[in-house]
């Protein structure tokens, strides 16, 4: 018999290394780690919370319900730049850790989410951009 993790949080930590989301995932592949038990929540009972929690994962419908009010929590805790976010986005609970994809269907880019997008002039025509391009020395599209 395999000795599973002695703590929680250990196999919490093994679980989202394995890349689980939910619950139906982990019951499917939790043996692709033998130190996982196949119930954490009945093998860590004293300590348990959530399946939201041990998998490191956001619990729908406890985010901003739009891009807008994301975006302006964000501004309040004083974000200018994407990695600012990153490191800091856990200050507010109801701040997404991707807000990118919580928000897609809404989403412009971080600029625009973090009110610091400079404006950008664009060519008129594709001509233009074109002759630009070539004059960049761009080859290919990447």
């Amino acid at each position: 018999m395999t000795t599973k993790y002695a703590t929680l949080a250990e196999a919490s930590e093994a679980a989202q290394r394995l890349g689980f989301k939910t619950q139906p995932e982990y019951k499917k592949s939790y043996r692709n780690d033998s130190k996982l038990p196949a119930n954490p929540d009945q093998f860590y009972a004293g300590d348990w919370g959530d399946w939201y929690s041990f998998l490191g994962t956001e619990r729908p419908g406890e985010k901003y319900a739009t891009v807008a009010e994301a975006s302006e929590a964000a501004q309040r805790l004083g974000f200018k730049i994407r990695d600012e976010y990153n490191k800091g986005y856990k200050k507010d609970p109801k701040l997404p850790a991707a807000p990118d994809k919580h928000y897609a269907e809404d989403w412009a880019d971080w600029p625009n989410f973090l009110r610091n997008a400079r404006p950008i002039e664009k060519y008129v025509t594709l001509a233009e951009a074109s002759e630009a391009a070539q004059r960049l020395g761009f080859r290919t599209r990447t």
